[in-house]
């Protein structure tokens, strides 16, 4: 499949905001309908992010919000959700929060903790990365707007500017600035570097989780390039690298189920599979 192009995420979002821009009022409708196993949930986030592309609210008009965000990315609301697409979900309502908000990373945030608590399901952090991903990757004119007095624009801003947060948000922001150390990021040297930013030991899982999830878009799926990587790195990393390569190939398009399942082969066989008694 290496001569394809699944990772068609920004289209999926702009199909989706054209959609929801026909009737903004509609856009959970549009969440409803837009298909799974493609284009890594992309038509998700556009709906999401095109009803309140042009409204920044106060804050108080925000809590009035947040009954109507609460249900939507939740199985009984608007359609049924695997769990990769109910995290999905949730990101986006992370991006949201900071259109809504006018870029107010801490209200952003806020919202998080009040609408991504569902019992002993927490997709907080999925949304703090939304939240955080909006400063780093805009991606139409009015997102690179959005962000113009927040952004950093070199490593060392961006290390500066997450370490004026403490806890998750400050892990989940050093995660999100990934773009700027995107060429070296492919070394276990450097990519160990990054991760180590917070040195925390569920942080730092955190961060080999979504790097690992990057990379293997980044490599467009190629199983030898992600062989290479996870090889690459120590012991206690490596079964970790294929696990999230592989399950990144399903969230991206279901048809890359035959290639997860070839990926686990090959961790297999560098006895990075599961454990035999």
């Amino acid at each position: 499949s290496s001569d394809l192009y699944y990772y068609c995420h920004v289209l999926g979002h702009n199909i989706s905001a054209k959609e929801t821009a026909k009737d903004p009022s509609l856009w959970t409708d549009v969440v409803a309908r837009c298909p799974t196993g493609m284009c890594s949930n992309g038509c998700l986030h556009g709906a999401a992010q095109e009803r309140f592309r042009s409204d920044v609210l106060t804050e108080p008009q925000i809590n009035d919000l947040i009954p109507e965000l609460t249900g939507i990315c939740e199985p009984e609301g608007h359609r049924n959700f695997t769990g990769l697409e109910q995290a999905s979900c949730y990101h986006s309502l992370g991006h949201l929060t900071m259109y809504i908000s006018g870029a107010d990373i801490n209200i952003a945030t806020r919202v998080c903790d009040k609408i991504a608590k569902k019992g002993n399901a927490d997709y907080t952090q999925t949304c703090y990365e939304g939240a955080y991903m909006q400063i780093y990757q805009p991606l139409e004119p009015e997102d690179f707007a959005l962000v113009a007095n927040i952004a950093p624009k070199t490593t060392e801003a961006a290390e500066k500017f997450c370490d004026t947060f403490t806890g998750e948000r400050q892990a989940a922001c050093h995660r999100e600035s990934w773009p700027l150390y995107r060429s070296t990021l492919d070394q276990p040297s450097t990519l160990e570097r990054f991760c180590t930013l917070v040195p925390d030991p569920v942080e730092e899982q955190r961060c080999y989780n979504a790097m690992f999830y990057v990379l293997s878009a980044q490599f467009n799926f190629d199983e030898a390039r992600i062989e290479k990587l996870c090889l690459g790195l120590p012991d206690k990393r490596m079964a970790q690298c294929f696990a999230n390569s592989a399950s990144r190939l399903i969230e991206t398009d279901y048809r890359l189920i035959p290639d997860a399942v070839s990926l686990c082969k090959v961790a297999e066989t560098h006895a990075a599979g599961p454990r035999r008694s």
